[in-house]
């Protein structure tokens, strides 16, 4: 039998490359990303597209927190990309400290204005159910939250569950782009979705971010933690 000793020893380093080993896979999965940012609707407002719906014309009368969500989404989703890099990140400490306070800042106000916007943005039904108009609340909402605890844990020097957060907090943070390449084949296939099945589009671009984070966590917690050997 394994000592507790031994067993405790052993599992600290095995959690602490978990993340850090994911890092690579999420880093290429955020840059494939970056080109979908401005592909729904609320970007193309900003382009001056299609000004003619309710929802679009209340947004440009007061375009400005959606300005600041566009800047720190695409500031999210770069410096992210970066940070979740583990070759870069140990070449650059200094900068991966500085960066990360700046991504976690851009975070917080994506979240925060993301929240805004589906409190006080009035949008018609047919591009907002109120299946879409919960989930985007509890997006923002898990957004800021895995942020703060990122802080929370970094503050403790626990840096695997920092880095698990962050990732979370991203993954959340990269909705748009996914979505966006839910719904270029689903178009092309089927056609203009309904209302409800937009909504139900729009969710499962949150679920896989999620799904995706998570299996990469325990893939690679699963190996190093049957590596104990006996005392």
């Amino acid at each position: 039998r394994p000592s507790a000793s031994s067993s405790a020893a052993s599992k600290g380093p095995a959690q602490a490359t978990v993340a850090a080993r994911a890092g690579d896979e999420l880093a290429v999965h955020a840059l494939a990303h970056l080109g979908a940012l401005f592909a729904r609707d609320r970007e193309q407002v900003l382009l001056g597209v299609g000004l003619d719906r309710p929802a679009e014309r209340g947004v440009a009368a007061v375009p400005l927190p959606v300005i600041i969500h566009i800047i720190a989404a695409l500031a999210f989703s770069i410096i992210g990309a970066f940070q979740f890099a583990p070759r870069f990140r140990q070449r650059h400490p200094n900068w991966h400290r500085a960066a990360g306070r700046s991504l976690m800042v851009a975070g917080l106000i994506t979240a925060f204005s993301g929240l805004w916007m589906t409190v006080f943005y009035s949008i018609p039904q047919a591009l907002q159910g109120p299946l879409l108009y919960v989930v985007r609340l509890l997006v923002s909402v898990g957004m800021a939250l895995s942020i703060v605890l990122a802080w929370n844990t970094v503050r403790r020097k626990n840096i695997p569950a920092h880095r698990a957060w962050m990732m979370r907090a991203y993954a959340l943070g990269q909705g748009a782009g996914t979505q966006a390449l839910i719904f270029v084949p689903y178009t092309l296939l089927l056609g203009e979705p309904n209302p409800i099945t937009r909504d139900v589009l729009m969710t499962a671009a949150w679920v896989i971010n999620l799904v995706f984070v998570e299996w990469l966590l325990r893939r690679r917690s699963a190996p190093a933690m049957t590596t104990v050997k006996p005392a």
